[in-house]
């Protein structure tokens, strides 16, 4: 039997009702960013996958919660009867109103989307957008690169580039906000473009008016700073601004906020005690990283409502009920 009809089989009733108990009373919340219909984004979904997996989480009974729900319950120190899954989603691009809502919203199927707000207000342009439109606007040949290891890039045919986008995103993650928008000028120049102050329709994010929209329809909105920055590399006043700024501005501008923030890359040390101070002094309750792991009652006690895990959506319908099921826990034990 194929690896893929294997999972099928053990994350479908009943036999998944055997992993249930190894979350012992958590939630999984699943983090997104993108959507599309037909030629895969690095970091986007398609929304016929989406579609799939919200279907199986009904079939088989799942709670799909919102994400403030969740919290509150992990606050409450109350645990999860059932598998519980909420949903959130990075950033705030324009793909989300017209792809994934519809999705989500046929299966009525919460969702909360953190907003970088200097993004909707159109003052950023997202660095790794910025990536990804020069190589997808490049002509083929050989340039510079200044970061990671350095030396020539070979760019090949446009659809063979998606690996390459990704290496350059993690080479600009490990520098400073002006080494790295430096090095993605001097790419623009080595390939004979020269960027657009403004993203393009395929990069662009949704405005206000669109979000109070959104809101209109049942979904939440809360803030992950102005121009996503890593924080731990900011200095004091300026790790703040991003926070209370971020904060400000989804307040002004979407009618019930919930007070919850997403730190941009989230892994460990991108933040730290600083940034969870700040948070606390906003009003703001809780946080949510980019760790890979369940949330349960642990998150209840100190801090740890400001170090909320998420795991990445992986796409394939049947892995994301291995993650929610159970199974995954399981097998993580045992390797």
């Amino acid at each position: 039997m194929a690896k893929s009809s294997v999972r099928q089989a053990l994350v479908r009733a009943p036999i998944s009702r055997v992993w249930h108990r190894f979350l012992g009373g958590r939630a999984t919340i699943f983090l997104l960013h993108r959507f599309h219909t037909g030629q895969p984004r690095h970091d986007g979904e398609s929304v016929d996958g989406l579609r799939s997996t919200l279907e199986a989480m009904r079939r088989e009974r799942y709670e799909l919660a919102g994400l403030e729900d969740v919290v509150a319950r992990l606050r409450e120190g109350a645990p999860f009867s059932r598998p519980t899954v909420a949903f959130t989603i990075d950033d705030g691009y324009r793909d989300f109103l017209e792809l994934g809502a519809d999705v989500f919203a046929a299966y009525d199927c919460p969702a909360t989307v953190f907003l970088a707000t200097g993004f909707l207000d159109g003052d950023v342009w997202l660095w790794w957008d910025q990536v990804d439109w020069i190589l997808q606007s490049a002509p083929r040949g050989t340039v510079e690169w200044a970061l990671g290891s350095g030396g020539k890039l070979d760019l090949g045919p446009k659809g063979q580039r998606l690996g390459l986008a990704e290496r350059l995103w993690e080479d600009c993650k490990r520098v400073g906000s002006k080494r790295r928008q430096a090095a993605i000028q001097e790419l623009a120049e080595e390939c004979g473009l020269q960027v657009p102050e403004t993203p393009p329709a395929d990069f662009a994010p949704l405005s206000w008016d669109e979000v109070r929209t959104l809101e209109g329809r049942g979904f939440t909105f809360g803030p992950h700073t102005v121009s996503h920055p890593v924080l731990a590399r900011l200095d004091d006043a300026t790790s703040a601004s991003e926070i209370a700024g971020s904060w400000k501005r989804v307040i002004e501008e979407v009618a019930t906020p919930i007070p919850i923030f997403a730190y941009p890359n989230g892994k460990a040390g991108d933040f730290g005690e600083r940034e969870i101070e700040t948070l606390a002094e906003q009003g703001l309750i809780a946080a949510v990283t980019t760790e890979q792991a369940y949330a349960g009652p642990e998150r209840a006690v100190g801090t740890g409502a400001f170090r909320i895990p998420r795991f990445d959506y992986p796409g394939d319908p049947d892995f994301a009920l291995q993650i929610t099921s159970g199974l995954e826990d399981l097998v993580r034990r045992v390797r």
